[in-house]
């Protein structure tokens, strides 16, 4: 690392780390420990091992190594400020739902592509979406679109179109894009399990959310993902034909356009209207975060004593030390 920065050899390991955004060996333990206590506790709450993790947050932290590796694990959890997030509500699939066997037939269709290319012009884009959607405006057959939106400042929001229907949900802070699709294509199947059709299309412009409905295991939103499959297999059994369709997004497709915006002012609301576990990704992210904001505290600290090497790194990348950057990480 000293050598492909070209830093001068008093140069300490806690500066380099803080010029490639790294966090320090200890801290990534740290990381690495809460991130395994998160999956455990997230896919098998119910086991021995489960139960000691969580029993381990019970006792106070230690001041000496104990040879106790789950009082260990908690320890690293606290000392990132996350151990609350680590402790989050298990992530298991709905209790109906079973992996279908591979000779299943498939209990809905999903349609992904388009002749043209995301590279081509709007125009076009527009004219081939509307064709692909022209033919399912039939009486027998519903159209849904549904959209999600995830902003900057973290609020979150989900709606669905069906003619002149429009519903929106708001969701907890810091939900990804991901899971605001999700839910978008959820509630619009929740909505046509009450009142089937022979025939339903969902237009949506995620083509991640369709990849993983494709799937037939989860690894993350387990619950959300086996719920859309419930509801699917749901309108299978009532005889219902969905055909899931990818459409691209602000191509002047009018009932994507309102979909969106329908999100968008769902996601300003007051109260939340759908609980929403945070995704194991959301999670590591979070802990990664608190990891590097750890160990840029080591480096802020050797500043405001004087060391060399920080105050020359401060001084050669003008980079403003987070000098009152508080231990108590809120995530």
């Amino acid at each position: 690392m000293r050598a492909i920065l070209n830093a001068p050899r008093w140069t300490r390991i806690v500066t380099m780390l803080a010029e490639c955004g790294l966090p320090t060996m200890r801290h990534r333990i740290y990381a690495r420990a809460a991130l395994a206590m998160a999956r455990y506790l997230k896919t098998r709450p119910n086991s021995t091992p489960a139960a000691h993790l969580r029993h381990g947050f019970q006792r106070p932290p230690n001041t000496r190594p104990d040879g106790d590796w789950v009082h260990a694990m908690a320890d690293a959890a606290r000392a990132l400020g996350v151990a609350d997030l680590v402790r989050c509500d298990p992530d298991l699939a709905v209790p109906d739902h079973f992996p279908p066997p591979p000779w299943a037939p498939k209990t809905f269709q999903v349609i992904s592509r388009l002749a043209l290319t995301k590279t081509t012009t709007t125009c076009l884009l527009r004219q081939e979406s509307l064709a692909t959607i022209a033919p399912h405006c039939t009486p027998a057959t519903r159209l849904y679109f549904t959209d999600g939106s995830a902003g900057e400042n973290g609020k979150s929001g989900s709606a669905f179109v069906s003619g002149a229907l429009q519903r929106s949900l708001r969701l907890p802070d810091n939900s990804s894009a991901f899971q605001a699709e999700l839910v978008a294509l959820l509630s619009a199947l929740h909505h046509a399990c009450e009142s089937p059709v022979p025939e339903i299309h969902l237009f949506t412009d995620s083509l991640s959310a369709l990849h993983s409905l494709n799937a037939t295991t989860f690894k993350d939103n387990v619950q959300l993902l086996s719920s859309t499959h419930h509801h699917l297999l749901t309108l299978y059994r009532l005889n219902s034909d969905v055909f899931l369709h990818w459409v691209p997004s602000h191509v002047g497709v009018s009932g994507n356009e309102t979909a969106d915006e329908a999100a968008r002012r769902a996601s300003t609301a007051p109260e939340i209207t759908f609980p929403l576990l945070p995704s194991y990704a959301q999670i590591k992210s979070s802990v990664n975060r608190a990891a590097l904001q750890a160990s840029q505290l080591l480096s802020n600290d050797a500043m405001e004593h004087g060391s060399r090497s920080a105050t020359w790194y401060i001084t050669a990348t003008r980079q403003t030390p987070h000098l009152h950057l508080s231990r108590s990480l809120h995530l």
